[in-house]
């Protein structure tokens, strides 16, 4: 029998080769890959680590087939909304590919304006000394104050943080601590907008949006408090595989295209809205 000798140095970068090319590839065992990316909605605007450009440079980073934007079905490019969902639908729209809208909340009744009611009941004093409490017990809370310091009603636990951090483990472990203790206390109420129902209505938007769309690739824009919920539900499907934020960096940066600059520096949002809905809400206020 002849023995091969085999070059250890070629291997090593097949292997290399083999792993590198696979990063945003979805696995043989899922038919579809998913990123959810947490967003940080009007703290953008004064936050210089993570700004509307970087929304779009994630897009054009991980190429999506499939955009899903926190805006409800019943607005979606008819009333103007939270900036960074309207910028992901223009690029989206400017690069041939289907945006999905997922948010949900009813209008009647309005949960914040029913929370800012109930805020000022006695009843309320008194659950939040039990969140309180709870909170002085969680190890998860304590860790990311040790990490981050204590929350800051002002800076909102971090307005000049970066992208890794609004989409890494600490901050969304503490969300999910913060929810879970809420919803210990509150239950689903509008203390909390309805956590669970909110988010289970998104999830299912999310799962009709990448059947119907047949998607390999899907991103979803979130507030950075819904990503914990829709990471958790991805990794419980076996068709999906939920690509970590971090495997997406470094992002492909590089000038804006002429209808996302438009869009940010001359605040024209005409693209954003369909035939049918033709006035700039944005240049008319």
């Amino acid at each position: 029998m002849r023995i091969h000798r085999v070059d250890l140095t070629a291997l090593f970068f097949v292997v290399v080769w083999i792993c590198l090319g696979g990063v945003l590839k979805a696995s043989p065992a899922a038919s579809t890959q998913a990123l959810v990316v947490g967003t940080i909605h009007d703290r953008r605007a004064r936050n210089e680590n993570y700004s509307y450009a970087d929304v779009v440079h994630i897009l054009a980073t991980y190429d999506p087939d499939l955009i899903c934007v926190e805006i409800r079905p019943q607005d979606f490019r008819r009333e103007p909304y939270l900036k960074e969902m309207m910028l992901a639908t223009v690029w989206g729209l400017s690069h041939g590919k289907k945006v999905a809208p997922i948010d949900w909340w009813e209008d009647t009744p309005n949960d914040r304006e029913v929370r800012a009611k109930l805020e000022k009941q006695p009843e309320y004093m008194e659950k939040e000394k039990q969140v309180q409490l709870l909170r002085d017990q969680s190890a998860v809370i304590a860790r990311y104050e040790k990490l981050y310091g204590p929350e800051d009603k002002e800076d909102q636990w971090g307005a000049h943080q970066g992208y890794r951090f609004w989409n890494g483990k600490d901050y969304n472990d503490l969300c999910a601590e913060e929810y879970r203790l809420s919803l210990q206390v509150y239950g689903d109420s509008p203390i909390n907008l309805h956590y669970l129902s909110r988010n289970n209505h998104m999830m299912e938007l999310i799962g009709n949006a990448m059947r119907e769309n047949s998607s390999r690739r899907v991103i979803v824009l979130t507030g950075s408090e819904h990503k914990h919920f829709f990471d958790r539900e991805f990794r419980e499907n076996p068709e999906v595989e939920t690509l970590d934020f971090d495997r997406l960096l470094p992002l492909k940066v590089g000038p804006l295209e002429p209808a996302m600059a438009k869009f940010l520096d001359e605040d024209d949002d005409l693209a954003y809205y369909e035939p049918g809905f033709p006035n700039d809400l944005v240049l008319l206020r």
